[in-house]
């Protein structure tokens, strides 16, 4: 994917995030990115794959972001909470509606995402749990390969209407909740300590703000 390519899609992308993807037609699409349909359509096939190249996008700034927060975190607890910023930041774009809309109505992008969650987030969390195991921050009985599966499967219901509707609960609520529950679920007493006391300093108090 070219360079131009990129810049186009992140802007389709913030046009998604504002006024959701269903109802926008490629002409609608054109015209608030301010070029012509002919050049759009030099890009992509259709709306789908316009869909798809975006949630592609995403994928990839995603994964670097991962990697960003991995490298810069003091601790496995740092990392998480680092995660956990970067999630929000993303949440607080996006219009409540629009995961539905990609899960229903754009199936091959929503699978693009969900296999993203299910391979490499769940990599990334064990690999966050056996950090912390080393630090002495997660109980050492943890087994990582079955308590990353448990993340990546509650957080993926995050997203699940039927659990956290949107008119009912806020995705930054939700998150701070999980985030905070797992956390304290899998700390040694060293790390409840050290949890707690960053908890304390709003540590994820900003991610409900």
């Amino acid at each position: 994917m070219s360079d131009i390519q990129v810049k186009l899609f992140k802007r389709a992308e913030e046009l998604f995030f504002r006024l959701g993807i269903r109802n926008l037609t490629m002409d609608d699409v054109a015209r608030e990115l301010g070029i012509s349909k002919k050049t759009l359509y030099q890009h992509v096939e259709n709306k789908e794959d316009l869909v798809k190249k975006v949630v592609m996008v995403g994928i990839d700034e995603d994964r670097s972001a991962h990697c960003s927060v991995i490298e810069t975190a003091k601790d496995a607890l740092d990392e998480m909470l680092g995660v956990a910023a970067h999630i929000i930041h993303q949440v607080r774009q996006v219009k409540p509606n629009l995961m539905f809309e990609l899960q229903r109505h754009y199936p091959e992008a929503w699978a693009l995402m969900d296999d993203f969650h299910t391979q490499n987030v769940k990599i990334w969390a064990k690999n966050n749990i056996e950090r912390g195991i080393r630090e002495g921050l997660y109980k050492p009985e943890v087994n990582p390969e079955i308590v990353a599966s448990l993340y990546v499967a509650t957080s993926a219901n995050i997203l699940n209407e039927r659990f956290f509707p949107h008119g009912k609960f806020a995705f930054e609520e939700v998150i701070r909740q999980f985030m905070t529950h797992y956390l304290f679920g899998i700390c040694s007493l060293k790390g409840s300590k050290l949890l707690t006391k960053r908890l304390e300093n709003g540590a994820l108090k900003s991610l409900s703000n």
